[in-house]
């Protein structure tokens, strides 16, 4: 391999022997494989949709591996020259380091020439596999956040139960009304989770990178005005001392215990898949979706959402690039997208398929699946752009906004710290 890549995913594993090996099939077609992060129920899901892949043609026959959700896994393999034909990132904050270091290959030319538009993919979904202008990864469904509520709290704290925030303004409101304290004033009920602060900072427009140029924009005010917001709700609730003491003892979160089903929180922005985390753990859980809230000074911003999601490349030095693209492109089918987001309980992430009836319509769980599904056909899906330092720059902002919660930084200083830190991390990429 190139000493260029071998130098760049250097920083990212220790150099270990990887290799891909084949299982027989049928001797008339190319044997491939593909690395999938995915375990167990969702495992035999993936493995049941690569078998659909099989049936449907007659020249290539693929296998799946799981990686069990480790993505060093393929960090070695390609540091080795032995990658698989396709392989699936579980963090996709790695796909900006490998695009940067020559790893991964640009799919654009092999998109044009199957005839794929971009207009037939949610919006947002591909730009979270786009570096530099050029496509490196193609999703398999994808994440989408919305706002969720316990309506049996609202109720109890003398609320209407019916009546969710628009904005972020009425969020606040809200949260006070329904953080609970005991007599000693210890919190026994969040009014509302904090989540992660770049999503926040993605509800008031804010940027991360110039899609242009790459450079770093911690700084941008939108984020300076998100993370003051983050810092009012943290205060209204009780302080980031308190609220980080108080989430310490929050149940499993794949469990009946969870905060939210047990009455410890009232409202939280989640994922497509809370509707069947509800369903399994906790369903007399009386809860409804709807899109998050916006700020009052920006409603451009109304319907927004964070996407996330999984997304399958194919190695610089990959010996089958026709069979993993065949493979990539036939995932982009309505077939192979409603087949999978019945079991994953994913966002298509095609629009052929984002509102099927058959995953939106029927019962409970797929009405509140479809009201996020409703939430992404509104095109404003925000993301976070693949840069070289993606895992770093994430948990920076974090440290940042833990700091930020304790007024030990103004979000300014915190966020004018992250872009000066981000900088000293890209230099090795200037001109990539």
């Amino acid at each position: 391999m190139s000493s260029r890549i071998a130098a760049g995913l250097a920083a990212l594993l220790l150099l270990l022997p990887g290799c891909a090996h084949r299982t027989r099939g049928p001797a008339h077609r190319l044997h491939a494989v593909v690395w999938s992060g995915w375990v167990g129920a969702e495992q035999e899901a993936f493995e049941h949709v690569v078998r659909m892949f099989n049936a449907s043609q007659d020249r290539y026959f693929f296998e799946n591996r799981s990686t069990v959700e480790d993505d060093t896994r393929i960090f070695r393999a390609i540091t080795a020259g032995t990658p698989p034909d396709v392989f699936f990132l579980w963090q996709t904050a790695y796909i900006g380091a490998l695009a940067a270091n020559g790893a991964i290959r640009p799919l654009d030319d092999m998109f044009r020439r199957s005839g794929m538009r971009e207009q037939d993919f949610v919006h947002g979904a591909l730009e979270q596999a786009r570096y530099r202008g050029k496509l490196y990864g193609m999703p398999f469904l994808i994440d989408a956040s919305a706002f969720y509520w316990n309506r049996d709290v609202f109720a109890e704290a003398g609320l209407d139960p019916n009546r969710p925030p628009r904005t972020l303004e009425e969020l606040l409101d809200l949260a006070v009304k329904l953080t609970k304290r005991d007599a000693r004033g210890n919190l026994v009920r969040l009014g509302f989770q904090p989540p992660v602060v770049h999503e926040v900072m993605g509800l008031f427009g804010g940027r991360f990178a110039d899609p242009a140029t790459g450079r770093i924009t911690a700084n941008d005010p939108r984020n300076i005005e998100g993370l003051e917001w983050y810092q009012r709700m943290f205060d209204a609730q009780g302080g980031g001392l308190r609220i980080d003491a108080f989430q310490q003892g929050f149940g499993q979160f794949d469990s009946p215990n969870h905060q939210f089903f047990v009455g410890k929180v009232a409202m939280m922005f989640s994922g497509e898949w809370w509707p069947g985390y509800v369903t399994r753990y906790s369903p007399t859980t009386d809860y409804r979706v709807v899109q998050i809230p916006y700020p009052s000074n920006h409603p451009e911003m109304r319907g927004s959402t964070f996407l996330g999601g999984n997304f399958a490349c194919i190695a610089t030095e990959c010996k089958h690039p026709d069979a993993a693209w065949a493979f990539m492109r036939w995932m982009q089918t309505r077939q192979a997208q409603v087949a999978f987001s019945r079991v994953m309980h994913n966002v298509p992430n095609e629009r052929s398929a984002l509102l099927a009836p058959e995953l939106t319509r029927g019962n409970r769980e797929k009405e509140a699946f479809g009201e996020v599904c409703r939430i992404v056909a509104l095109g404003k899906g925000e993301v976070f752009p693949p840069t070289p330092v993606n895992v770093a720059y994430v948990e920076e902002l974090q440290m940042a906004a833990q700091r930020v919660v304790r007024h030990a930084v103004t979000p300014r200083e915190a966020l004018d710290q992250v872009q000066r830190r981000l900088e000293v991390y890209m230099e090795p990429y200037r001109g990539m």
